[in-house]
């Protein structure tokens, strides 16, 4: 039944709760993330709805836990679940970043709890929400979702007149559909004010002015006006380059009120700037009528955005060919092949390997912190934001942030975190950071000395066109600009095959792959995915017994080393991953199955690497589950017809695999098969957790 007509016959209650409708456009008709964010509202979700609507568990927008929290625990609570997190956190090297990760994960945070509480306010069918949460929650695997700890004490990287500039009674609202703008455009942003306080305003005014700070140090988090109107750690008065007022009369409580729009163009602008739109909502009183004048009686609300403008021509010229040194061989290359040839040749080397080059220990990132908590909702994407070196000479033609911004945002979402372990010499330039319960030490910006020449690494797919791509092109622009420049000096060292050991080509299985066999006993969902690059999506085998079969025949005879067995990533439960294996391949000139390896994985999402004795030559794979993690009995919720009940759930016969790959002697980089798929985003990023709570 549609919402418009389910709610009409809706009685008994003065407003309805919840965060779905079921309704609309928006999956599940959800009235909460990203999808009315940026300008935009929840409202097609809510089309024809009769009763104010409260949000249900708005926020969940988590942040890198705080190890010192460990010492408030004094009484009978026992914080064991940080100090399983802090341990971790020791044995990948990533401690001594605890306070950097808590700062800049929570400012990154801020940003996004801003930007739903903004949607919800911008949406006239909403009239509340219960916030999800100011402080960090401690069950349910630990949710880190507030700006206080679990003692409800300040964390230390928002502040309360922060919080206020969009949650309190009256909220200034900028419908701003992007923060990112070329200076080509002209923005027009309308200006609403969401008021919801004792009474009505009388004889308001909406001020506003764009400012540019100066430097390039972006240092809060929240794009908001410190007491002294300039950005934390920023000193020097910012310039200010426009400035206007809007007449608001007469603002009605209970409801959103349109002051006017704002136009602004940015084409006196030349290079790469980070702005910030400020506005404050001003009453006055008429001291003199008959002369005109005012006096300003208080601010009533005031609020904040960033604006990132880029101009083509603001991080130089799209080649190395002002390099101080005119013999300095000068590369630019997504393959690994000519990136490695030029290092040797002592050459200035980008390489941007293929998005479908890197193996599956190098999730993909996103703007978005983890939802909740990486437990009830795991994925293979587990991002919490980034810690960017900002005094970097790149980012003299890219300003940022220490903690990344809006401008990121597209970046992110085409690029991969390279896993840094065997390469921990290296301090990344831009330093992603990953979700508290893996802790993978994660690059995205990231240079060494290789062989005799000078390497930067970016994993981000960061081609196309300044109209399309602005902050990307950019982006590109300053790290050619940079590498040309007698400033690109890496003092470490890296040996090749430690990144080599990082490049993997995950589309290959599709293109060698003929037929995939689970055997005429086994009921089987989604067997295709066993061989697509895709980790979010899983194969699920049941049987009444083990050992269960998988078996890869290829199109035709390969040198194999081995197999990469990529686990499910999304059973927070991990049902079905495989325990006990044996691999084994059919040896071409007898025909027939011989054992290339055996042995017992780990109870972990991570790829698993299996190597044979030696290489083979094989045509079918065939890998035996003999046992499986979370298969065992026992008591859990079940869904029945007279509703969910606590009832035992007997041991089960299942196998989940994300993916059974071969590997090669000969595909060291993966490029061949990397060109062939480009920089797809092959992983699914609408995919929303396997937990039906997550949405993330």
């Amino acid at each position: 039944m549609a919402l418009s007509n389910a709610t009409s016959q809706i009685e008994g209650t003065d407003f309805i709760y919840f965060h779905r409708s079921g309704f609309g456009p928006y999956r599940g008709g959800t009235i909460r993330n990203a999808l009315g964010w940026k300008g935009k509202t929840y409202s097609p979700s809510l089309e024809g709805v009769q009763k104010p609507v409260i949000c249900h568990e708005l926020g969940q927008w988590c942040a890198y836990p705080d190890f010192a929290v460990i010492d408030k625990f004094k009484g009978y609570l026992h914080p064991g679940n940080y100090l399983v997190f802090r341990e971790n956190a020791r044995a990948k090297g990533l401690l001594p970043y605890n306070r950097e990760f808590v700062t800049c994960t929570g400012e990154n945070q801020l940003r996004l709890y801003k930007e739903e509480l903004e949607a919800n306010f911008r949406t006239r069918e909403l009239q509340g929400f219960e916030l999800l949460d100011l402080h960090d929650y401690l069950g349910q695997g630990t949710a880190v979702v507030g700006f206080l700890d679990a003692f409800w004490e300040n964390k230390g990287y928002a502040r309360p007149e922060q919080f206020r500039c969009f949650c309190q009674d009256t909220v200034i609202l900028a419908v701003c559909r992007s923060y990112v703008w070329k200076n080509t455009e002209q923005a027009v942003i309308p200006l609403w004010v969401c008021h919801y306080g004792r009474e009505d305003l009388k004889e308001g005014v909406l001020c506003w002015k764009v400012v540019q700070e100066s430097g390039n140090s972006y240092s809060a988090g929240l794009d908001g006006p410190d007491g002294n109107g300039s950005r934390s750690g920023n000193p020097g008065k910012p310039q200010v380059l426009y400035q206007g007022e809007l007449s608001c009369e007469e603002i009605a409580r209970g409801g959103n009120t349109l002051a006017g729009e704002i136009i602004l163009s940015f084409n006196d602008i030349q290079e790469n700037v980070w702005l910030r739109l400020e506005v404050w909502l001003e009453v006055r009183k008429q001291e003199n009528q008959e002369l005109g004048s005012w006096e300003r009686i208080s601010v009533i609300s005031q609020n904040s955005w960033p604006l990132h403008v880029f101009a083509a021509s603001g991080a130089g010229a799209d080649t190395g060919s002002d390099h101080p040194n005119a013999d300095t061989i000068f590369c630019y290359t997504k393959s690994w092949q000519e990136a490695k040839a030029a290092l040797a040749q002592g050459g200035a080397v980008v390489y941007t390997p293929y998005l479908g080059a890197l193996d599956y220990d190098c999730p993909p990132l996103s703007m978005k912190n983890v939802f909740w908590n990486g437990q009830m909702g795991p994925s293979w994407g587990r991002s919490l934001g980034l810690v960017v070196q900002d005094a970097h000479p790149i980012f003299s033609h890219f300003p940022t942030g220490h903690s990344g911004g809006w401008q990121w945002e597209d970046i992110l979402e085409h690029a991969r975190g390279i896993c840094m372990e065997g390469m921990e010499g290296i301090e990344p330039v831009v330093r992603p950071v990953d979700d508290w319960n893996r802790n993978l030490s994660l690059g995205l910006i990231f240079e060494a000395r290789v062989l005799s020449g000078k390497l930067l690494v970016v994993s981000a797919d960061l081609e196309g066109t300044f109209e399309d791509r602005p902050a990307a092109y950019s982006l590109k622009q300053a790290i050619l600009q940079y590498t040309a420049s007698a400033a690109f000096s890496p003092g470490v060292v890296l040996e090749p095959a430690s990144l080599e050991e990082r490049l993997f080509p995950v589309h290959r299985m599709e293109m060698l792959t003929e037929t995939v066999y689970y055997g005429e006993d086994a009921t089987v969902q989604g067997g295709e995915a066993l061989v697509t690059p895709d980790p979010g999506t899983s194969v699920t085998i049941c049987q009444q017994a083990f050992p269960i079969h998988v078996t890869v025949r290829l199109k035709s005879p390969a040198e194999v080393a081995g197999v990469l067995y990529v686990p499910g990533q999304r059973d927070r439960m991990t049902e079905g991953m495989a325990r006990e294996y044996g691999i084994f391949y059919r040896d071409v000139q007898s025909g027939q199955m011989r054992p290339g390896a055996a042995g017992c994985f780990p109870n972990t999402r991570r790829q698993q690497k299996v190597m044979f004795e030696e290489t083979v030559l094989t045509d079918v794979i065939e890998c035996r589950i003999y046992s499986a993690y979370g298969c065992e009995g026992r008591w859990g919720w079940q869904a029945t017809g007279a509703g969910w009940k606590w009832m035992w759930q007997p041991k089960k016969v299942v196998a989940q695999l994300a993916g059974l790959h071969v590997l090669s002697p000969k595909d060291l980089a993966g490029d061949g098969y990397g060109t062939a798929s480009g920089d797809i985003l092959f992983w699914n990023q609408e995919q929303k957790s396997a937990t039906k709570e997550i949405e993330g």
